[in-house]
């Protein structure tokens, strides 16, 4: 929510926002395609883990050279893209945590992602509400590094709480019916 208008400041350009959208599409679309190769190597909550503390780095170096103004175009371009490359394995792997925790249970399955979707809306509507009061209170900076800070709480709090089933290894492999 910080980054347009903090890339309008720098570079004076709001175009770069469309430009850095189309790069991290492209990114996390060859991030997802190659994330079953690393679950297979890393584990799943490994890969899951690796690729959200690295997405998050990306995230916080951007933000932080932003809003030092220490960056260049090609630089912001090439951040953008390496995060999202990441975001893409992150957000894969992500998306295979909770098949894996209920065992195919369809039920639960279906009740973890209709409360999943209820956080996501009550997240969705009071965020922007939230980030807008932050920047008109306390300019970009809160905004801007508010991402990295609570990605950087849940991936601990995940680290510390998920535990994954004994057979994970067979479990994912069902997921997706790929052979990996």
């Amino acid at each position: 929510l910080g980054f347009p208008p903090l890339i309008t400041k720098v570079f004076g350009d709001v175009t770069l926002s469309a430009e850095m959208v189309m790069w991290a599409a492209f990114a996390d679309i060859v991030g997802s395609i190659i994330t079953p190769p690393i679950i297979k190597k890393l584990g799943l909550k490994s890969a899951f883990l690796w690729s959200g503390g690295v997405r998050l780095v990306f995230a916080a170096l951007t933000a932080g050279l932003l809003a030092t103004g220490n960056i260049t175009v090609p630089l912001l371009m090439a951040l953008t893209a390496l995060g999202a490359f990441v975001g893409g394995i992150n957000y894969t792997a992500e998306k295979a945590i909770p098949a894996v925790v209920l065992q195919q249970d369809r039920a639960g399955l279906e009740r973890f992602k209709a409360a999943r979707q209820g956080v996501i809306e009550v997240i969705a509507t009071f965020i922007p509400i939230a980030a807008g009061a932050i920047v008109a209170n306390f300019g970009f900076l809160p905004a801007v590094f508010a991402f990295p800070v609570a990605g950087a709480v849940s991936m601990v709090l995940v680290a510390l709480t998920l535990r994954m089933p004994q057979r994970t290894a067979a479990a994912t492999s069902a997921l997706s019916g790929v052979e990996w």
